[in-house]
């Protein structure tokens, strides 16, 4: 076994891993768990956004279905948001959130001489579809409105934090 110590300087918080991989480059390690983390956020995804907190029935084969048909919705989920990103239709009020989280965080680590991992700048949570998505289109199909309307109000709900 081998234990690696990684301290993130986003938040110094000190997390410790325990792995039989030893070939490969502690920081690479911390970032495979991290990702590993974003997927761990999916399952939270599905039952708190998605509202998925019971099995359909008992069976193994009935389990199995509902788990094809929940990861089909959220991949729908990801194209759709990716879909409307590259029409330029983005969550605005989220990514200037996040911009202004990361130069906080870059200016509290200067005064320390640090700067912000290149890993921070670059990668953003791409295994969620955000909630904002999730309540407009809940709302689009409970009123029958049209796409077009839909895309409206989306843009609306994206401008607002």
């Amino acid at each position: 076994m081998r234990e690696i110590t990684f301290c993130n300087l986003c938040d110094n918080q000190v997390y410790v891993y325990l792995t039989s991989e030893m070939t490969l480059e502690p920081g690479l390690l911390a970032l495979l768990y991290k990702t590993r983390w974003e997927i761990e956020r999916v399952f939270d995804e599905t039952k708190s956004k998605l509202q998925e907190k019971k099995s359909w029935a008992t069976t193994t084969t009935a389990k199995e279905m509902q788990a094809h048909f929940v990861a089909i919705v959220h991949n729908l989920l990801l194209l759709l948001q990716d879909g409307h990103q590259q029409q330029g239709l983005e969550n605005t009020a989220e990514i200037q959130h996040r911009q202004k989280r990361l130069k906080q965080k870059e200016t509290e680590l200067a005064k320390t001489g640090q700067t912000l991992p290149l890993i921070y700048k670059t990668l953003q949570r791409f295994t969620q579809a955000t909630f904002k998505l999730i309540r407009g289109l809940r709302v689009h199909w409970r009123q029958q409105t049209s796409l077009q309307q839909a895309l409206l109000q989306l843009r609306s709900l994206y401008a607002k934090l």
